[in-house]
Protein backbone atom coordinates (compact mmCIF):
# COMPACT_ATOMS: atom_id res chain seq x y z
CA UNK A 1 0.00 0.00 0.00
CA UNK A 2 1.10 3.28 -0.73
CA UNK A 3 -0.08 4.84 2.48
CA UNK A 4 -3.00 5.01 4.95
CA UNK A 5 -6.06 5.20 3.26
CA UNK A 6 -7.01 7.92 5.01
CA UNK A 7 -4.42 10.27 4.13
CA UNK A 8 -5.45 9.95 0.31
CA UNK A 9 -7.39 13.60 0.55
CA UNK A 10 -5.90 15.68 2.55
CA UNK A 11 -1.89 14.44 2.08
CA UNK A 12 -1.28 12.30 -0.67
CA UNK A 13 -3.80 13.52 -3.60
CA UNK A 14 -2.61 17.24 -3.46
CA UNK A 15 0.89 16.31 -3.69
CA UNK A 16 0.13 14.41 -6.32
CA UNK A 17 -2.04 17.42 -8.31
CA UNK A 18 1.59 19.37 -7.47
CA UNK A 19 3.48 16.59 -9.18
CA UNK A 20 1.16 16.56 -12.66
CA UNK A 21 2.39 20.09 -12.81
CA UNK A 22 6.41 19.49 -13.06
CA UNK A 23 7.91 20.36 -16.61
CA UNK A 24 9.74 16.89 -16.10
CA UNK A 25 8.01 13.75 -17.76
CA UNK A 26 8.82 11.31 -15.21
CA UNK A 27 7.42 13.24 -12.30
CA UNK A 28 4.37 13.34 -13.79
CA UNK A 29 4.07 9.38 -14.95
CA UNK A 30 5.15 8.61 -11.20
CA UNK A 31 2.55 10.70 -10.22
CA UNK A 32 -0.04 9.13 -12.27
CA UNK A 33 1.20 5.54 -11.37
CA UNK A 34 0.87 6.18 -7.64
CA UNK A 35 -2.89 7.65 -8.64
CA UNK A 36 -3.53 4.65 -9.94
CA UNK A 37 -2.13 2.46 -6.94
CA UNK A 38 -4.34 4.67 -4.66
CA UNK A 39 -7.54 3.66 -6.87
CA UNK A 40 -6.30 -0.17 -5.95
CA UNK A 41 -5.76 0.50 -2.27
CA UNK A 42 -8.03 2.94 -1.01
CA UNK A 43 -11.01 2.86 -3.88
CA UNK A 44 -13.56 4.32 -1.64
CA UNK A 45 -11.77 7.45 -0.73
CA UNK A 46 -11.00 7.95 -4.46
CA UNK A 47 -14.43 7.43 -5.82
CA UNK A 48 -15.77 10.73 -3.45
CA UNK A 49 -12.90 12.41 -5.16
CA UNK A 50 -13.43 11.31 -8.67
CA UNK A 51 -15.07 15.14 -9.66
CA UNK A 52 -11.94 16.33 -8.25
CA UNK A 53 -9.01 13.95 -9.73
CA UNK A 54 -10.40 13.01 -13.25
CA UNK A 55 -10.15 16.55 -14.58
CA UNK A 56 -6.59 16.94 -13.64
CA UNK A 57 -5.35 13.38 -15.14
CA UNK A 58 -7.18 14.50 -18.33
CA UNK A 59 -4.69 17.35 -19.06
CA UNK A 60 -2.02 14.35 -18.92
CA UNK A 61 -4.12 12.79 -21.84
CA UNK A 62 -2.55 15.32 -23.95
CA UNK A 63 1.18 15.64 -22.69
CA UNK A 64 3.94 15.85 -25.62
CA UNK A 65 5.67 12.39 -24.07
CA UNK A 66 3.59 8.88 -24.77
CA UNK A 67 4.95 8.14 -21.46
CA UNK A 68 2.55 10.31 -19.94
CA UNK A 69 0.05 10.27 -21.93
CA UNK A 70 -0.20 5.97 -22.01
CA UNK A 71 -0.27 6.21 -18.28
CA UNK A 72 -2.91 9.30 -18.13
CA UNK A 73 -5.32 6.59 -20.30
CA UNK A 74 -4.38 3.76 -17.39
CA UNK A 75 -4.32 5.80 -14.39
CA UNK A 76 -8.05 7.06 -15.99
CA UNK A 77 -9.60 3.57 -16.28
CA UNK A 78 -8.19 2.38 -12.97
CA UNK A 79 -9.89 5.64 -11.54
CA UNK A 80 -12.84 5.46 -12.88
CA UNK A 81 -13.25 1.75 -12.34
CA UNK A 82 -13.71 2.41 -8.68
CA UNK A 83 -16.83 4.23 -9.06
CA UNK A 84 -19.30 1.59 -7.32
CA UNK A 85 -22.51 3.11 -10.05
CA UNK A 86 -23.35 -0.64 -11.44
CA UNK A 87 -25.94 0.72 -14.21
CA UNK A 88 -22.98 2.76 -15.16
CA UNK A 89 -19.76 0.82 -14.43
CA UNK A 90 -19.87 -1.58 -17.52
CA UNK A 91 -19.41 1.57 -19.47
CA UNK A 92 -16.68 2.94 -18.03
CA UNK A 93 -14.21 1.71 -20.44
CA UNK A 94 -15.41 3.28 -23.17
CA UNK A 95 -16.41 6.32 -21.60
CA UNK A 96 -12.46 6.28 -21.07
CA UNK A 97 -11.44 5.32 -24.71
CA UNK A 98 -13.46 8.69 -25.51
CA UNK A 99 -11.80 10.39 -23.42
CA UNK A 100 -8.14 9.50 -24.32
CA UNK A 101 -9.77 9.31 -27.93
CA UNK A 102 -12.59 11.39 -28.83
CA UNK A 103 -13.38 9.93 -32.28
CA UNK A 104 -14.53 6.97 -30.08
CA UNK A 105 -16.93 9.13 -28.48
CA UNK A 106 -19.65 7.76 -30.74
CA UNK A 107 -19.31 4.11 -29.22
CA UNK A 108 -18.92 5.44 -25.91
CA UNK A 109 -22.69 6.88 -26.48
CA UNK A 110 -23.67 4.09 -28.24
CA UNK A 111 -22.00 1.90 -25.09
CA UNK A 112 -24.17 4.19 -22.62
CA UNK A 113 -27.53 4.68 -24.73
CA UNK A 114 -27.88 0.61 -23.90
CA UNK A 115 -27.83 1.28 -20.05
CA UNK A 116 -30.38 0.84 -18.42
CA UNK A 117 -31.09 2.96 -15.13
Amino acid sequence: DLANPHACSGILLPFLFNALKSKEWRTKWNALERLSQLADSAPSEISTKLPHIVPKVCEQVWDTKPQVSKAAGATLLALCLTNKNSDVRPAIPAIVQAMVKPSDTFKAIEELMGTTF
